[in-house]
């Protein structure tokens, strides 16, 4: 599985923002995701995935943004619950990729 990097990774004004998104942001906005998808709370997911893509966005994570964007669309259009379930987890797991910074052997 390949590591996703913030775009603002290596800024060196930028890059401790990202770090702080990755270890403490990020996680509480996955949270919410994931309890409101459990909870199968249709209105809090379109919510809350809406929040993530913003924020992913504004911190350089442009493929979560977009994953995140492809499932407040589905909220949105009312697809199949199972479906909106599957697109969450695949959303959880691309998350599990997403590394503040690259290490310093890559």
């Amino acid at each position: 599985m390949n590591a996703i990097y913030s775009q603002f990774a290596n800024d060196p004004d930028l890059g401790s923002i990202v770090v702080d998104y990755v270890e403490r942001l990020l996680p509480e906005r996955l949270a919410a995701v994931e309890r409101s998808a459990a909870d199968c709370d249709l209105e809090t997911l379109q919510r809350e995935v809406h929040r993530l893509k913003g924020s992913s966005a504004c911190y350089g994570f442009a493929e979560v943004s977009e994953c995140a964007g492809q499932i407040e669309r589905a909220c949105l259009e009312e697809e199949q619950f199972e479906e909106l379930l599957r697109q969450t987890e695949a959303l959880l797991q691309l998350c599990q990729r997403v590394v503040a910074r690259p290490s310093r052997a890559e």
